[in-house]
């Protein structure tokens, strides 16, 4: 999956932002699993994602701040997050 339109859709669905590229901002970064902030997780991430590695891909747009958790090796998804300042909104797990 391209991750820039995914966030785009879900985000025009669920919160009524811009389809427009050019109103996001975005950003990935390599992470150790012990850097994330737990209070912007679901409760239970720690039972679906133990690999000491993450790569994390922001996406800023209005007042919201959406992220992708991806394996550091394969990128593949595992979680997705969607914060309105450090409340955690919406979130979707991937298989």
């Amino acid at each position: 999956m391209d991750k820039l339109p995914y966030i785009m859709d879900l985000m025009h669905r669920h919160f009524d932002c811009s389809t427009n590229s050019a109103d996001y901002a975005t950003e990935s970064i390599l992470l150790f699993r012990d850097e994330l902030d737990a209070d912007l997780l679901p409760d239970f991430f720690d039972e679906i994602y133990t690999e000491k590695e993450i790569l994390v891909h922001y996406f800023a747009v209005d007042e919201y701040i959406a992220y992708i958790i991806t394996d550091a090796d394969d990128r593949e998804w595992k979680l997705l997050g969607v914060l309105n300042g450090t409340n955690l909104v919406y979130h979707q797990v991937f298989d």
